[in-house]
């Protein structure tokens, strides 16, 4: 018979995240231990909204993605920093513009990427300060020289009377939990919970800590890592995309969802489990039952 582990969270200092996401391995169906987490009241954290001054004509947003593309494809990096908005970087990415930029110039060297042309192929108003656009960009990657293309969305935003870059479509965010709880075992925070809007949907952001010295939290790496997120109204479930978590580091798990989630009561991620340096498993896999209510 499975064990099933109940565990208490005690709170715990809040700590800051990173993020990684890539392509998900099939899911097992094994079951899984539980850790329950138990938290203090859902405190909410207004978002910080763009300007409300009249938004210009959809040219002039289109104008700023010309430049901005241009740019990128002549790889004047330091030119493309003043046209990012920054607040959405540093809530997605817990970074300021300058060191997600050095990031972003650092993997285009490293996977010797060229573009070579873009198309913007749609602009849409989402609202008054808010755009999405929809492009597609070609070039060549390292030791290839055939061309290849990519869709990309992108989102603009409308602030101190100018248009700025913003990769990350984030809308605003409500938080639903800031304490930080850890359990009893110290093993796991949970540092933040927010709920995301974004240009395209919805998402729940988890800021979670690996609190073991020599043990790996590896996502959806060999079994995918689901979340259930239960609301008044039934519930909603996302897979984890790849996420390596090092001992005593901290990473951020994104949940994305098409539609808003309803109230949301508790969150249950499943399929979680510690590997060593080697990457071998460590015990069973366990899952985290977080009321959020």
């Amino acid at each position: 018979m499975k064990r099933t582990i109940l565990i208490l969270f005690i709170i715990g200092a809040t700590l800051t995240a990173c993020s990684g996401n890539n392509e998900m391995p099939k899911p097992s169906p094994t079951s899984s231990p539980v850790i329950t987490v138990s938290q203090e009241p859902i405190k909410e954290v207004p978002s910080p909204e763009p300007s409300l001054e009249p938004s210009p004509t959809v040219n002039d947003a289109e104008s700023v993605l010309n430049a901005y593309m241009t740019l990128l494809l002549e790889k004047k990096y330091d030119e493309l920093l003043p046209m990012l908005y920054e607040e959405n970087i540093k809530m997605r990415f817990g970074a300021s513009a300058e060191d997600w930029m050095k990031d972003f110039k650092e993997n285009d060297f490293k996977k010797s990427i060229e573009r070579t042309e873009f198309l913007i192929s749609s602009i849409n108003d989402y609202d008054a300060n808010h755009k999405l656009a929809k492009y597609i960009v070609k070039g060549t990657l390292a030791g290839s020289s055939d061309i290849q293309s990519a869709e990309e969305f992108v989102g603009l935003v409308f602030v101190n009377g100018e248009w700025k870059i913003d990769f990350t479509l984030i809308v605003n965010h409500e938080t639903l939990h800031e304490n930080g709880l850890t359990t009893q075992d110290g093993t796991i925070t949970i540092n933040k919970i927010d709920k995301v809007k974004t240009l395209r949907g919805y998402d729940i952001y988890i800021q979670m800590t690996n609190n073991e010295a020599d043990k790996q939290l590896l996502i959806s790496q060999k079994d995918v890592a689901v979340g259930e997120l239960k609301t008044d109204k039934g519930s909603s479930k996302a897979e984890l995309g790849r996420l390596a978590i090092t001992p005593n580091e901290s990473g951020l798990i994104i949940l994305n969802f098409e539609t808003e989630p309803s109230e949301a009561q508790s969150l249950l991620i499943k399929n979680l489990q510690f590997f060593d340096k080697n990457k071998l498993p460590i015990g069973e896999l366990f899952e985290l039952d977080i009321p959020l209510k």
